[in-house]
């Protein structure tokens, strides 16, 4: 997608769309809206009161013809009665404007772009990334009628007056974040019976190369060495054999830091011996969503190269039933040496998380970030649109969710509280893997968590409920969303300063 600025609106190719936004009825570029009236002898205007058309997020009044050289014109609401504008509302409005253009086969679009929170740069970028990610789809297994067209997409994107010394470095960010979560979306819509744990490895193999990010795989006798055995204990009932993956990427300059990432990639989810119902079943091939926004964050940085050293870790393990499953009641060692209980193997993405999260430590990072759809419980407390964090450090967490509200993520903070580790004592081990209890799910599952984190100060993000969307929305599409992915690499980018 090639980005060009333009003065005015003379300079426009013949053809090319435009679209200009209004926050309610109220136009953010009054100069731009009263040139287009003109040139227009007024029937944009009168075509709104006709509509009664108000402006609200996610209305876009289409204009398709108004002249020979005139190219279609979109008139974009942002008023949401909820919220102020901010980049995300700028970044839903134009994922919206991206289907849409998709829709109508347009190639070519001007933008007379509001800045918000006086940040030009910031405003590009989320712009550009709603474009993107709105014209996103995962197609690979689709099947076309014969004749049937492509799918168009943006080609070129022309700005209305803002700042040029910005465009090069927003746009080049925003190409960026939007490739990584399409990536994390690709791998969370692939089918279970591809995307196997081997597969996956090799996945982030590749990615990792393609920037120059180290990267080591770990397979069963690699994790029986080192003393893995919470994590191979996840993995034992399929025929698709665990994968430790560690990405490694190391700044050419001294680091600002040390970070880890840990993603938790269970390719499949069955439950186990403690088998889900079907019905539960059906979105499980995403439960590799945290490690699939690791490797897209990790990907991203690689491209972008940040002066911090960032460790990306990526628990891959199929969780099935079998003779070989683990049952409840077993205990296994962690690679710490704190032994578990296992009460529920549904409750299996926080044993491959507790070796993950040692063996980051262990590498030297300084700071933790774990990410995983690790409980249903946090879907009930804070529904598809806001994931959970949980921190043993205070300031890591204002820290990261900063950055979330910079990407554009929601996350709302829940108290990681001790009294209630007593719901995981152990008569015969140091601890259990699930309280078995309709209590405090996400906060227990934090808790066993922080039992792993090697005195590290350590946020976990429960990325459960946002992972996956049902149907399109602004940039949404229907099925994996790359969720995390943005905050996990706008993190990066503010701990470099």
């Amino acid at each position: 997608m090639r980005v060009t600025v333009i003065r005015f609106l003379d300079e426009l190719p013949a053809g090319t769309a435009l679209a200009v936004f209004f926050d309610g009825e109220t136009p953010t570029h009054p100069d731009v809206w009263s040139a287009v009236q003109r040139r227009y002898q007024g029937a944009p205007g009168q075509l709104m009161e006709r509509r009664r058309w108000k402006g609200k997020l996610g209305d876009v009044l289409s204009v398709p013809w108004l002249g020979p050289e005139a190219g279609p014109l979109y008139i974009v609401g942002l008023r949401d009665e909820n919220h102020p504008v901010t980049w995300e509302t700028l970044r839903k409005a134009c994922g919206g404007l991206g289907r849409l253009l998709q829709g109508d086969r347009v190639d070519r679009v001007a933008l007379a772009l509001p800045v918000l929170e006086d940040d030009p740069r910031m405003s590009l970028r989320a712009a550009l990334e709603g474009l993107r990610l709105g014209q996103y789809s995962f197609r690979k297994y689709a099947t076309t009628e014969p004749g049937e067209p492509e799918l168009s997409v943006l080609e070129q994107v022309f700005f209305l007056d803002v700042p040029e010394a910005v465009v090069a470095s927003a746009a080049e960010v925003a190409t960026v974040v939007a490739d990584a979560v399409a990536l994390a979306r690709d791998l969370v819509n692939e089918p279970p019976g591809y995307l196997s744990p081997e597969r996956l490895a090799e996945t982030a193999a590749d990615y990792a190369a393609s920037v120059g990010v180290a990267v080591q795989i770990y397979d069963e006798a690699d994790l029986e060495a080192m003393g893995a055995h919470a994590f191979l204990s996840v993995g034992r009932g399929s025929e698709s054999p665990p994968r430790m993956v560690h990405l490694h990427y190391r700044p050419e300059t001294t680091p600002a830091g040390v970070l880890g990432l840990v993603g938790k990639g269970i390719t499949f989810d069955s439950g186990g011996l403690c088998l889900k119902q079907p019905a539960s079943m059906l979105d499980m091939k995403g439960d590799m969503a945290g490690a699939a926004a690791v490797l897209a964050a990790l990907w991203a940085i690689g491209r972008l190269k940040p002066p911090v050293e960032v460790h990306g870790v990526l628990c891959c393990a199929e969780n099935m039933p079998s003779g070989r499953a683990s049952r409840p009641g077993d205990v296994v060692r962690a690679m710490n040496g704190k032994t578990i209980e296992i009460t529920n193997t549904d409750a299996e993405g926080r044993l491959v998380l507790a070796d993950g999260l040692v063996f980051t430590a262990r590498q030297g990072a300084q700071k933790l970030i774990d990410v995983a759809t690790l409980t249903g419980a946090a879907t009930v407390a804070l529904g598809n649109q806001i994931a959970a964090v949980l921190s043993n450090d205070e300031g890591l967490q204002q820290a990261f969710l900063a950055s979330a509200r910079r990407a554009g993520e929601a996350f709302w903070p829940l108290p990681l509280e001790r009294d209630y580790k007593a719901l995981l004592k152990s008569d015969i081990a140091f601890i259990k893997n699930s309280a078995n209890s309709r209590e405090a799910g996400t906060i227990i599952g934090g808790l066993f968590l922080s039992e792993f984190t090697e005195d590290r100060p350590w946020v976990h993000l429960d990325i459960a409920g946002p992972f996956w969307a049902e149907k399109p929305a602004f940039y949404l599409a229907a099925g994996g969303t790359g969720f995390g992915t943005r905050s996990l690499i706008q993190f990066v980018l503010d701990q470099a300063g």
